[in-house]
C-alpha cells in the first residue's frame, strides 16, 4: 500500500497492484532497444507488469502500525515485507522463470540497499542470493537462448530496465521522493523528467513509441488518518471515496 497525505488530514491510498499496473503501462509504451530481441523484451515487460502480484492479499487486508495508521510499503514490519516478496517471487516463477529471476534479483538488491540488516534481513539476502545463483546455473546448463539471457551483460540490461520502470512509477505516484534525472538500459541512456503540474510530466529525450502517454491510476481517499483497530480501518476502506489520479507523460 502506498500511503500519501491528502488535504485536511485525509489519506490517499494506492494499492501496490495499481502501481505495478502503471509500471507495466509505461513499459509497454517504451521503445525497445535494438540490442534486446522482441521476444525477450515482451517477457521483460510482462515481468514488471506482475512483479508485485504477491501484494494482492495484503492490499485486500492491509495492516495498521502502533499509531493506528496504515502501513506504507516502505515502513511496514519487515517480516511481513519478506513474506510478500516471497509470494511475489513464487507467483513470478509460475509465470516465467525469467520473471522469477528478475523479481528475486530485484528484491535482493532492495534489501542490500535499504534493509535493516539484522539477522533476519541478512538471512533473506542470502536466501535470495542462493536462489539467483541456482537459477542462473540452471539456465546456463539449458544452453541456447537461456544461456544468452543470463549472460552478465544481458542480465544487467534487463535488471536496469526492471528497476527503472518500478522506480519511475513509484516516483510519479508520489510514493518515492522526487527524482528528475534517471539512468536506464544499463547506463546506456539517460532522461530528464520535468514536473509541469501535479498531473503532467515532460520527458526528454522522449523514450516512448507514441507522442504521449496518459495513465489513470485508481486510488481511494479516507477522511481520517488513524483507526482504533483493523476492523474499523477495513470498514473505512470499504466505504472510501474513490479517487482517480491522472498522470500524463509528454515530450519536453
Amino acid at each position: 500500500m502506498i500511503v500519501l497525505h491528502g488535504p485536511d488530514d485525509s489519506l490517499i491510498l494506492y494499492k501496490q497492484m495499481a502501481h505495478a499496473k502503471m509500471a507495466g503501462l509505461i513499459a509497454k509504451a517504451w521503445k525497445r532497444p535494438e540490442h534486446v530481441p522482441q521476444p525477450l523484451w515482451d517477457r521483460l515487460v510482462d515481468a514488471i507488469d506482475h512483479h508485485d502480484d504477491g501484494w494482492l492479499s495484503h492490499d485486500n487486508e492491509p495492516t495498521l502500525d502502533e499509531h493506528g495508521q496504515p502501513h506504507d510499503f516502505k515502513f511496514m514490519p519487515m517480516h511481513q515485507h519478506r513474506e510478500i516478496w516471497r509470494r511475489s517471487i513464487a507467483l513470478a516463477m509460475g509465470r516465467d522463470w525469467l520473471a522469477g529471476l528478475l523479481t528475486t534479483m530485484y528484491a535482493r538488491d532492495l534489501y542490500v540497499s535499504y534493509g535493516q540488516h539484522g539477522d533476519a534481513d541478512q538471512a533473506f539476502i542470502n536466501e535470495l542470493g542462493e536462489v539467483t545463483s541456482r537459477m542462473i546455473q540452471d539456465a546456463i546448463k539449458r544452453d541456447g537462448d537461456d544461456r544468452k539471457i543470463v549472460a552478465p551483460a544481458s542480465l544487467s540490461t534487463l535488471m536496469s530496465m526492471f528497476t527503472f520502470w518500478d522506480g519511475l512509477s513509484l516516483t510519479l505516484l508520489g510514493g518515492l521522493p522526487w527524482q528528475a534525472d534517471w539512468q536506464y538500459d544499463d547506463g546506456r541512456s539517460m532522461l530528464h523528467v520535468k514536473k509541469l503540474d501535479d498531473a503532467v510530466f515532460a520527458i526528454s529525450p522522449w523514450p516512448l513509441v507514441e507522442k504521449e502517454l496518459p495513465i489513470s491510476v485508481q486510488g481511494m481517499q479516507l477522511a481520517d488518518n488513524a483507526w482504533e483497530d483493523r476492523e474499523s480501518f477495513h470498514h473505512a476502506i470499504e466505504t472510501a471515496q474513490p479517487v482517480v489520479t491522472d498522470v500524463h507523460l509528454r515530450q519536453a
